[in-house]
């Protein structure tokens, strides 16, 4: 079973209320025109200022951090609603249930090392056609990464704590009867990086370190 997702109105039915929390399409900063990094981050706050509660089901638990999550999720708070609330703004993807919040680095266990995640669940291809697992993880990564990245690398101030490295992001989809998973774990530098054109979406997601649906550190074929 894919985890529920969070959030009102939904559209998907669950063990739980399921509601759409849905992909941002949002432009990246640049010369031409965009958006600030400070008027990105006041996008994302203007989410927590209207109704709050409709998105608390989006974030992890306060009691299941074993880290300084949870100092950093209380008072980053109205940024992790910014990001549930963002997120809803289209409706390619919905957010699991309880699943913004930080994660500390596990491929090296350190847990002073802390990435700001969200889980994503995939909707299922409408023509039904089974894709190997490479080439489907590969396809979501192309489809979803770059937006969900977007929205989270808005919150600036985060990204200024000495603590918060960066931030990982995990797919969830369903194959075959059963659901496969893929977290990509990518450097806030690299984060910059992309953003100022200095590296390709597939040049940054060779630079991260995924995960499969069995926690393996794999790569990719691009």
């Amino acid at each position: 079973m894919l985890r529920p997702t969070c959030g009102e109105n939904s559209f998907h039915t669950g063990r739980n209320t399921i509601v759409n929390c849905l992909l941002a399409v949002m432009l990246i900063a640049s010369s031409n025109g965009c958006a600030t990094a400070s008027e990105r981050e006041k996008s994302i706050l203007n989410y927590a200022q209207n109704s709050p509660a409709r998105y608390d089901d989006c974030l992890v638990q306060s009691d299941q951090y074993t880290t300084n999550g949870a100092y950093y999720h209380k008072k980053y708070y109205t940024y992790l609603i910014g990001i549930a609330g963002r997120i809803a703004d289209t409706r390619k993807a919905t957010v699991a249930k309880h699943s913004i919040g930080f994660y500390y680095d596990k491929k090296e266990n350190r847990k002073e090392r802390l990435y700001l995640g969200v889980d994503i669940i995939i909707p299922p291809d409408q023509d039904g056609k089974e894709v190997p697992y490479g080439k489907k993880a590969a396809m979501v990564l192309d489809e979803y990464l770059r937006d969900v990245m977007d929205v989270i690398h808005s919150c600036t101030a985060i990204f200024l704590e000495k603590e918060i490295v960066g931030m990982v992001i995990g797919f969830q989809w369903e194959a075959g009867g059963h659901s496969e998973y893929i977290n990509i774990w990518i450097d806030e530098k690299d984060v910059l990086r992309f953003e100022n054109s200095q590296l390709t979406l597939q040049e940054l997601i060779s630079r991260s370190y995924i995960t499969d649906s069995d926690g393996k550190i794999i790569r990719l074929l691009l």
